[in-house]
């Protein structure tokens, strides 16, 4: 190929280049424009996600279920299959509402009866038994005022998880929300 076909090419694709470029800012720049507008969703078919407080609600929820995880005497990643098994299909945390770093895990069955309560408390090593738990949950019991805490203060529902290992890759689709 001869030096001047080589350079007639650049000279056009650089121009080409340059419109794509210019073109693509141009687009980015009206995505910005129009969602920093205010749109409403009716015209924006945009899922969002929920807000900051949302999510630091829901990352301690998925903190204190997985918990759970350390009273497993096997591998922690058949608990939540063998309380299944057991009946527990669902790991409900609520926090408590007069102490900012106190949290009780609501094993539910079917029908939402509750098959179990641990508490934990940020700190502890392991949750702690609130009430009778099945046995291949071997928890220490909860201290006595800590056990009067959860029958006599309002809980605040965080979270409801199906698995004692909380994903975020499809947050929504592995859970059912309790707020």
């Amino acid at each position: 190929m001869s030096d001047r076909v080589r350079n007639d090419r650049e000279t056009l694709l650089q121009p080409a280049a340059l419109a794509t470029v210019i073109v693509f800012g141009i687009a980015l720049g009206l995505i910005i424009v129009h969602f920093r507008s205010g749109a409403s969703e009716s015209q924006v078919p945009v899922r969002r996600s929920p807000g900051s407080a949302r999510w630091t609600q829901y990352d301690t929820a998925a903190y204190v279920v997985s918990t759970l995880n350390l009273l497993s005497r096997r591998s922690p990643h058949d608990l939540a299959t063998r309380l299944h098994r057991r009946g527990i299909m669902a790991f409900a945390v609520r926090a408590d509402t007069r102490r900012g770093d106190l949290y009780f895990v609501q094993l539910m069955r079917a029908h939402h009866h509750i098959g179990g309560v641990l508490a934990y408390r940020y700190g502890w090593r392991t949750p702690r038994a609130v009430t009778r738990l099945p046995a291949i949950l071997p928890a220490p019991p909860a201290p006595l005022n800590l056990v009067r805490e959860y029958w006599t203060t309002r809980l605040t529902p965080l979270e409801t998880f199906r698995s004692t290992f909380p994903t975020y890759a499809l947050r929504g689709a592995h859970r059912s929300s309790t707020a």
